[in-house]
């Protein structure tokens, strides 16, 4: 997510079925530029445009839901996103008019655990990659011994004992009799 801390969220105009694009800052109500998007945007807000494409909830696929970081206080989730504040990321990036908002809420209290919050994300994220992979490499050696043990196990073919075909040599008393008609 880009640090300019923007709500970006491309649509498809009503009326002219142009795309547009709302930008608006975390926390802000009224400060809201609603246009047409241009390539530019696009190229400003890729993640956003994706999922414009894709049609996925622009907002709630770019960051980190705040059910995440307030587990225990669902209420608080809803007011905050009341108060156009979508994401951890959004909250911990917020402004100062913003954080006067939310002031009745805790305001900078907030702010703070959302960037403690997002310090320790990348260890809690690594720790659940590592447990995948673990899970995914356990998965792996286990297909492998199994394609060992069935290429240890000898076939039916392997097993019966191999017979050479053998070049017939004809016997004595057949070569004397071939020599004696000649």
């Amino acid at each position: 997510m880009s640090r300019d801390n923007n709500i970006v969220i491309f649509y498809e105009h009503r009326k002219s079925k142009a795309i547009h694009v709302r930008i608006q800052p975390a926390g802000e109500k009224l400060q809201v530029t609603d246009r047409p998007a241009t390539y530019a945007d696009r190229s400003r807000y890729p993640k956003q445009w994706e999922a414009f494409e894709k049609s996925k909830d622009q907002v709630k696929n770019i960051g980190t839901p705040l059910a995440k970081l307030f587990t225990q206080e669902p209420s608080l989730v809803k007011q905050l996103t009341a108060e156009n504040i979508p994401t951890v990321e959004h909250l911990a990036n917020l402004g100062d008019p913003g954080i006067e908002t939310i002031a009745p809420l805790g305001g900078i209290e907030l702010v703070q655990r959302a960037n403690q919050f997002l310090e320790q994300k990348p260890v809690a994220d690594l720790q659940a990659e590592n447990e995948v992979l673990r899970a995914e490499i356990a998965a792996l050696q286990q297909q492998l011994e199994q394609q060992l043990e069935t290429q240890q196990q000898p076939t039916q073919q392997e097993t019966e004992p191999r017979r050479r075909k053998r070049e017939r040599v004809p016997l004595e008393h057949e070569i004397t009799e071939n020599e004696q008609t000649d």
